[in-house]
């Protein structure tokens, strides 16, 4: 009898190393020569803005809200492979590119803005872009850069099991004054998403904001002066990562922000909140 119970207990120890083993990915992305993916991207931004002076709102009109959105088509080629196997060469392309600006339709010239754009870099086995190269990119869309960045999720460097958390650049980060803020991905639940079996993150991060936007401000058409921002940024979301090659089959973010804009030069402040919405989803084959 003991010795039955003695057997049992170790089977059910083998059991239970064997499940945890199984509970446990190691994500990394499938390099190959010549392998091409593409995704749609979805964006959409809007802002409210009110005067902090009450006798510069009446004068101004008070309240003024601002939107606008974007789509488009995003191409990956993965070009020349290291021997390794763990860095490519990439090209990446933009194409069918949709801009709304709403209300502001009429003081952007869309019919000016770029309808395809073309990028450049390195991308390892953990999905990091690096020497990120977008020489189309419009001074007017220099803000949307981080959400037109690889749009993937940097993959960690050790197998993840649910509960898991690990931390990536967040791309936006450097446009908002706070260049070494992360994002926090976190393991949700192992399951299938339209029968391919994934690993399902959450993502969040939080960051403070103080920055100089006077050259994007400007380049968008506005004058040449100062526009300080202080505030806050916060974004949370959720990814689908194929366990099989490491792709980010879908990621919905949404993000937040309040800030203090100063003008310093005209003696203008703004109070001001945004919320905006990305969306990416790798076009699976049919």
């Amino acid at each position: 009898m003991k010795k039955t119970l003695l057997l049992a207990s170790i089977a059910a120890g083998l059991l239970a190393l064997t499940a945890a083993g199984q509970d446990e990915v190691t994500l990394r992305r499938e390099l190959k020569p010549g392998a091409k993916e593409t995704y749609t991207v979805f964006t959409k931004v809007s802002q409210t803005m009110t005067p902090s002076d009450p006798n510069q709102a009446a004068m101004l009109g008070g309240e003024m809200k601002f939107a606008m959105s974007m789509t488009m088509d995003m191409g990956l080629e993965f070009q020349k492979v290291a021997e390794d196997k763990k860095s490519a060469d990439a090209e990446m392309s933009f194409t069918n590119i949709v801009y709304d600006f709403g209300s502001m339709a009429g003081m952007i010239p869309v019919e000016n803005m770029p309808k395809s754009m073309k990028a450049s870099g390195k991308i390892d086995d953990r999905s990091r872009m690096s020497e990120f190269n977008m020489p189309d990119l419009p001074s007017s869309l220099a803000g949307s850069r981080g959400m037109m960045g690889p749009l993937m999720i940097a993959l960690p460097e050790k197998a993840v099991k649910v509960g898991d958390v690990w931390e990536m650049p967040l791309p936006t980060a450097e446009m908002l004054g706070s260049k070494d803020a992360m994002m926090t991905a976190k393991v949700l639940v192992i399951e299938d998403f339209k029968g391919i079996p994934v690993v399902v993150v959450e993502l969040f991060a939080a960051m403070p904001i103080d920055a100089d936007l006077s050259e994007m401000a400007q380049a968008s058409g506005g004058p040449p002066m100062k526009v300080l921002a202080k505030g806050r940024f916060d974004m949370k979301g959720k990814a689908h990562i194929e366990r099989a090659t490491g792709k980010t089959l879908m990621m919905d973010v949404t993000f937040d922000t309040k800030t203090h804009l100063t003008m310093p030069e005209v003696g203008i402040e703004f109070d001001t909140s945004g919320v905006g919405t990305s969306i990416i989803e790798l076009v699976l084959p049919k």
